[in-house]
């Protein structure tokens, strides 16, 4: 199997994801962990390939910055380019911040954010807006689906 390009996300993240959503020391009981990390990790910054942003209820305008990681697990060096499969939408607009990572060994890591501006006066969707992000390095793509709701739209189920 030949990954090229993956997202890193180790137990750390994990336990640290978990920590804000559940009691920390039921999350140090079940994985073990003894000096588990501080930090809580909020879902949106999770490095997972999926991104999901919730605009609260009641915000006219919302911006939120994700940052991700993705790792080199193909050869030595390579570029990758970085797009935004549907970045304007009525209300919506996504800014990759880095379309190009150099990757200067193999296994070497990249970081890079996106910037989420929505306008929920002008945003109508009746459910979610739903696009993608696509990393690729000609021989290899990896694809990160992005999804986004309003807050409404997953208590009222």
């Amino acid at each position: 199997m030949d990954l090229g390009l993956v997202y890193g996300c180790g137990a750390d993240a994990y336990a640290s994801l978990l920590s804000g959503q559940k009691n920390v020391e039921e999350v140090r009981r079940v994985y073990q962990l003894k000096d588990m990390a501080q930090e809580v990790i909020k879902t949106w910054d999770f490095n997972y390939p999926s991104i999901m942003v919730v605009v609260p209820r009641g915000s006219t305008k919302y911006t939120l910055h994700v940052s991700h990681t993705l790792k080199n697990v193909d050869t030595s060096h390579c570029d990758c380019k970085g797009k935004v499969e549907e970045e304007k939408a009525l209300g919506v607009k996504i800014d990759l911040q880095l379309t190009k990572l150099h990757f200067k060994s193999l296994y070497s890591e990249q970081q890079f954010t996106l910037t989420f501006s929505i306008d929920t006066k002008v945003w109508k969707y009746t459910s979610s807006f739903i696009t993608s992000l696509a990393w690729t390095n000609k021989t290899h793509c990896v694809k990160s689906i992005i999804v986004i709701v309003q807050e409404e739209d997953i208590n009222n189920e």
